[in-house]
Order: C-alpha cells, then structure tokens, then sequence
C-alpha cells in the first residue's frame, strides 16, 4: 500500500510539474529585431526627386547605387508556434550625381541644359521608403537549437503614394537566443526587402 501511495504521489509531483513547464512554454514573450536585406522593389528615387534635380541641370545616375535597408520589428510570441510582428521599415537609394553644362535659355527665360555632356558631380540620397508591416509567423519547431518558421503579412508602403503590398517569407530560421539574443536570415519578399533578410533579434 505504501508503495502505491509513493507512486501515486511522484506521479502527481511529474504531473504538476509538466503542467508548470507547459504554462510556461505558453507564457507570451516579447522581442525586439533589427533587421537588413536586399532593397524592397519599390525602393527607387521618386519621380519628384527626378524633377527637383532637373531645375538644377542635374541627372541621376544608378549605375552603381547601394540601397540601405533598416528595420525594426516587434515581436510578440503568443503562443509556443505563433508570433505576432509589427514592423517599421526605411529603404532609400545612395546614387551618383550627374551635372549638365549650361548652354542658354529657352523662351520663357528657363535653363537650358546640354544632357550630351553630363559630369559626376558626386554622391547623394533619395528620399526614403517608408513601411509599416504587419506579419503572422508560424514556428514549426520551437523546441530546437534552430527554429524554422514561415510568415504571412501585409505592409503599408509610403514612397511616391500611400499602398498597400503583401508580404510573404516561405523559409526563416532563428538560431540561438535560448537566453537573450539571436540572430535569424530568410527568404521573404514583401515591404521589408527581396529574396534575402536578416539580423539580430534581442528576446526579454
């Protein structure tokens, strides 16, 4: 009798315990991510930017040109699979200066300018791509050294209007952070970048 009694009470004391550890895993937890990647496909000077260097005798030139990605994401796991992202993103695009030699007038007393003869006249940036994106991620092995997860989402793009764009990443993985910090890289086009993005992520 004894015996069943001392097997009755270590199965509850394992039975508690896995019920602790499971509301545990069930707690949400929150993350910040710092994230960069390949330039969304809208991110390109605007048509506005064209014009203004245009009153100047200037021309942009993007051969060459970089395209800064800078994101920063939180995150909030609701769930040991379940992540909720919202994100604030900026892309711009750094390009060569092209000058045009002046040549006369036209009619109205505007500029003329010869595009023929077109100098580098040094380095300068866009303005910049502004996005607002929400992403679902679904975590498909959170008990592993290395999560793999896949999201779905939407973003709320500002460059030369206001629109919406989807946002899709079929494969990411997160490594590390089975304290604070980790750092992740997926496939995903969407508002954030093209093809490839990634960074660190800080867990607390």
């Amino acid at each position: 009798m004894k015996r069943v009694v001392l097997a009755a009470m270590l199965l509850g004391l394992w039975a508690a315990s896995a019920q602790a550890q499971a509301q545990a895993q069930e707690k949400p937890t929150w993350s910040v991510e710092m994230g960069t990647g390949i330039r969304p496909i809208f991110t390109s000077p605007s048509r506005d930017r064209y014009a203004q260097l245009a009153d100047w005798g200037q021309g942009i030139e993007l051969d060459g040109a970089c395209y800064p990605v800078l994101d920063i994401t939180a995150v909030l796991r609701s769930h040991r699979k379940t992540e909720h992202c919202l994100t604030v993103g900026a892309s711009w695009c750094h390009h060569r200066l092209i000058q045009y030699p002046l040549f006369g007038t036209d009619p109205a007393g505007k500029p003329r300018y010869d595009l023929e003869k077109g100098t580098p006249a040094g380095w300068t940036d866009s303005a910049c791509s502004f996005s607002v994106t929400y992403q679902w991620r679904h975590i498909w092995n959170p008990d592993r050294p290395v999560n793999l997860y896949s999201g779905l989402g939407v973003g709320l793009v500002s460059a030369d209007r206001v629109f919406a764009f989807p946002s899709f990443t079929p494969v990411g993985l997160r490594f590390g952070g089975r304290r604070h910090f980790y750092g992740f890289a997926e496939c995903t086009v969407g508002s954030l970048a093209t093809v490839l993005h990634g960074g660190l992520g800080w867990r607390f």
